[in-house]
């Protein structure tokens, strides 16, 4: 059994990782959703992609020079 010093203790800590967890979700949702965002007329934005991806998904020719898409 738990004295209240100590279920104080785990509530304290509890609270913290949920508040924590709220801080963080935000942030990374959007470092993994923003490049999927849409934009002016329903675009993506092509700057926020890697050229590889951008190769894999057939928007950028294999031939191009990495960095020359505008």
């Amino acid at each position: 059994m738990l004295h209240s010093s100590d279920q104080t203790l785990e509530d304290t800590a509890m609270t913290t990782t949920i508040a924590l967890y709220n801080t963080l979700r935000r942030p990374m949702l959007d470092l993994f959703t923003a490049p999927f965002r849409p934009r002016k007329h329903g675009l993506l934005d092509r700057r926020s992609l890697s050229d590889h991806f951008l190769r894999d998904i057939g928007m950028l020719d294999g031939r191009v020079p990495p960095g020359t898409i505008g």
